[in-house]
């Protein structure tokens, strides 16, 4: 009897220390589904995901010659020496900051269109476009700009630089003391190099109710084009070989209405000029503005650049910092979450981004699309 009750307490320890959880390291920012790639490489469907088949999500941060920080969220599988089937990100900062300092997290990362890095040449983040306003009634009291990315301006023809590349819509409230008018647009603001689309709509009374419009249109070329005249009235779709276009448009009745451009280019990007037109015989309160310019600013320290590392399954290593990365490649965060600390307790962002590029190992290249990812990166 003696003997049982000595064993029984042995036993019950045994069964405790055989039931205790196991503390493994933690070698990266989270092994769950939280961070992926899905898309297509190479004509191929791809989808990796961390805490599946092995692979971990690795967020680090380095500065480079230039003391840019360089932010990398690189999936890959975990603990391997030669790494097959990976992707890294890395994503420039939007300064430059003291060797070893701390960075400026909260500006560092803005959701919008990111340019690539193109084989090391200076680069385009940011454009200067030039507005010009317009309104119909001789006693303006204020005018309201809203450029679409926090930016505001009560100036009636301003400037303003966009931070980023991409598709905008900017819209123009003015108004006098009886009435207030709104106009938006859209255009597509591209780097150094390219030609960014846009086009701008202006209006002339004719006798009666009939009205002549002009426009100019930049982009690539081949350029499409159609009218809406806001009557009920359109026209065929038409390709231009010109950047000024002329329309009469007679109306069957005197009074407002909302004309708009819509413009195309080679690209497959549409922009809308949008025009708020009056007859000869009406007053009513109309807002306009035109685009007269879009100027790309040079980056020549990489600010913002994106590059994008495809490791394949023999391991070679393709990169899309090549000078011949097509116009049509695109890069674009679309949320921004702080989340925890790495391995090496560093703080992490995680980003949802979506992106097409070419990667190129030398001569070869391979096509990245569709793609979608969440990925994380440290910060100093």
């Amino acid at each position: 009897m003696r003997y049982f009750k000595i064993i029984w307490p042995v036993l019950l320890l045994l069964v405790a220390v055989s039931c205790k959880k196991k503390d493994y390291p933690d070698p990266v920012v989270e092994n769950d589904p939280q961070f992926y790639f899905k898309g297509t490489v190479n004509g191929i469907n791809t989808d990796l995901e961390a805490g599946i088949n092995n692979y971990y999500m690795y967020a680090s941060y380095s500065q480079d010659a230039n003391n840019v920080y360089r932010f990398s969220g690189n999936l890959k599988p975990n603990g391997c020496s030669f790494c097959t089937n990976g992707l890294e990100i890395i994503i420039n900062d939007s300064r430059v900051s003291p060797a070893g300092a701390s960075t400026y997290i909260d500006s560092a990362f803005f959701t919008g269109d990111y340019p690539y890095i193109k084989g090391g040449a200076a680069s385009t983040i940011s454009s200067l476009v030039y507005f010009t306003g317009s309104f119909n009634q001789p006693a303006l009291l204020s005018a309201a700009w809203n450029f679409g990315d926090g930016g505001t301006s009560s100036q009636t023809s301003p400037q303003h630089v966009f931070k980023s590349l991409g598709k905008k819509q900017v819209c123009l409230t003015m108004n006098d003391s009886s009435c207030n008018s709104t106009v938006c647009g859209t255009f597509v603001a591209r780097p150094m190099g390219d030609s960014s689309l846009w086009a701008s709509v202006q209006g002339f009374q004719m006798g009666g109710d009939s009205i002549t419009f002009s426009a100019h249109i930049s982009g690539q070329p081949p350029l499409s084009y159609s009218w809406d005249f806001g009557d009920g009235v359109t026209t065929a779709v038409t390709t231009s070989t010109s950047t000024s276009l002329a329309e009469i448009h007679q109306y069957a009745a005197a009074g407002s209405y909302p004309v708009k451009l819509k413009v195309s280019d080679a690209y497959g990007d549409t922009v809308y000029s949008n025009y708020n037109a009056n007859t000869l015989n009406t007053s009513n309160c109309a807002a306009n503005y035109q685009v007269s310019a879009i100027i790309p600013l040079s980056n020549p320290f990489g600010f913002s650049n994106i590059e994008v590392k495809w490791t394949d399954a023999s391991g070679i290593v393709y990169t899309s910092n090549n000078a011949n990365q097509p116009l049509t490649s695109y890069f674009e965060i679309l949320s921004v979450e702080n989340y925890k600390n790495n391995e090496n307790g560093q703080s992490t962002k995680r980003l949802h981004v979506r992106f097409k590029c070419m990667v190129y190992n030398g001569a070869t290249g391979i096509l990245i699309d569709n793609a979608e990812a969440y990925i994380a990166i440290a910060y100093k």
